[in-house]
């Protein structure tokens, strides 16, 4: 959230437009990366019944997510 608020107000107050596509491209560089991240873990999840020890359960990846 901070985060957010952080990117909103630098877009508010700068002019300039090659150093907000720069912080664009961080940004959902970030996002993308933690997407795949997670749709990775899903797919080993939903490969086998149960989970192996150690490793996250579905409901474990989706509160991580809404956090």
């Amino acid at each position: 959230m901070s985060s957010a608020l952080f990117i909103f107000l630098l877009f508010d107050t700068t002019t300039d437009t090659s150093f907000k596509k720069n912080i664009l491209l961080e940004f959902y560089h970030k996002v993308i990366t933690k997407m795949k991240r997670f749709i990775m873990l899903e797919e080993k999840l939903v490969g086998g019944s149960r989970p192996k020890r150690g490793m996250a359960t579905k409901k474990d990846l989706l509160n991580n997510v809404k956090k």
